[in-house]
């Protein structure tokens, strides 16, 4: 898909329309879905993906990708839905954010919104609460964005014991949190 210039980085030299085409069918709906975490509003969560991969279209000569195309694009999307919230935060009202500065629109529910911080909460403990090991996997999984074989380096296992750890500590979460799935 991408190509490896001298230094064994990853770029976006050749191909550009296949990479780019198998770069937003690989990912635009999980983005879009990771955005609307951010900005609660899936129109927004639109934008602001179609807008990286604008950019990413605009700068396809001179991006130098260090990690996974999946880990650098979900940075992105991150990064500009932080920069997006904080323009935004200037045009609503005061009562419309919390003191974690996570924004909740007008027109959610206050209960799917404390529903949501409760299983944000829940969640957060269940993970705590992961044997070690799997604790560790997932979280450079699920935090770091980091792909199995990056893991595996990290935490100097082989692969299918990485994914191993991850199927594992999925089944422990997932009944752990059973009530709330």
């Amino acid at each position: 898909m991408s190509t490896e210039n001298a230094t064994g980085q990853t770029t976006l030299a050749t191909d550009h329309t296949r990479i780019f085409r198998e770069l937003f069918r690989c990912y635009y709906t999980g983005l879009c879905y990771e955005a609307h975490t951010y900005v609660k509003s899936k129109e927004i969560a639109e934008e602001i993906v179609d807008d990286v991969f604008g950019r990413l279209w605009e700068k396809k000569e001179a991006i130098t990708i260090d990690t996974s195309a999946r880990a650098y694009l979900i940075k992105a999307v991150h990064n500009a839905c932080i920069s997006y919230l904080r323009t935004a935060e200037a045009r609503i009202p005061r009562e419309c954010i919390d003191n974690r500065l996570t924004l909740h629109m007008p027109g959610e529910s206050p209960f799917d919104y404390i529903v949501s911080l409760e299983l944000e909460n829940k969640l957060k403990e269940a993970v705590r609460r992961l044997p070690p090991q799997y604790g560790r996997a997932f979280r450079l999984s699920r935090e770091k964005n980091l792909t199995y074989e990056e893991i595996a380096c990290s935490m100097h296992l082989s692969v299918n014991t990485v994914k191993t750890y991850l199927k594992k500590a999925l089944q422990h979460l997932q009944a752990e949190l059973k009530d709330y799935l």
